[in-house]
């Protein structure tokens, strides 16, 4: 049984808000995606995450970058390889983020703390994983679903072989099985897509 957090009235409030400011987004649904991680190594290729992006706008999404101190270079990143960046929540307070996806349709991110609090607050979650083991550290519901790539040639080696490991084929996820497993779980959790 997985109990969703609450959050206080005002934080909702003020999360609303924030999206709200959004400009064009109607009623269009919100997802979230968090282009960082605690380490670079557990990050998918900017490129995956922008396509990704671009797919779900032209789809009538409305994706926005949700992002921490931590990941200005995951940012410029996967901002530099959309052709339409989307809207940018950055440096907010832990409490301000929580309110914000609180409202969202869907959250797409590495394998991060903002991954867990968002399956903590019961939105629908994709979680992408690579190097570290889902069964442990994997956010548990029907509202989570955890891509990866190919297995993992590092795991059990060390974090050391994780940080020379070139090509990262366990977060090589198929780019259209992301777009895919995106628009599925929107449509699933009833988001007008």
């Amino acid at each position: 049984r997985h109990d969703r957090l609450r959050l206080p009235a005002k934080v909702l409030k003020d999360g609303k808000a924030r999206l709200d400011e959004v400009e064009g987004h109607g009623e269009r649904p919100f997802v979230a995606v968090h282009p960082g991680s605690g380490s670079r190594h557990k990050c998918s290729a900017s490129s995956l995450l922008a396509h990704a992006i671009e797919r779900l706008q032209s789809a009538g999404a409305a994706p926005i970058l949700v992002v921490g101190p931590a990941d200005d270079e995951r940012l410029a990143e996967v901002s530099e390889a959309c052709a339409i960046p989307p809207p940018v929540f950055q440096d907010l307070p832990l409490r301000s983020v929580a309110g914000l996806l609180a409202h969202v349709n869907l959250f797409l991110g590495h394998d991060s703390g903002l991954m867990h609090l968002a399956a903590a607050l019961q939105i629908p979650t994709i979680a992408l994983f690579g190097p570290t083991e889902r069964q442990r550290w994997a956010p548990r519901g029907s509202h989570v679903t955890v891509l990866s790539g190919a297995p993992c040639l590092c795991r059990g080696q060390g974090w050391q072989a994780v940080q020379l490991c070139r090509d990262k084929p366990c977060l090589q996820v198929p780019p259209e099985a992301l777009v895919e497993t995106c628009l599925h779980a929107l449509q699933q959790y009833g988001s007008p897509i």
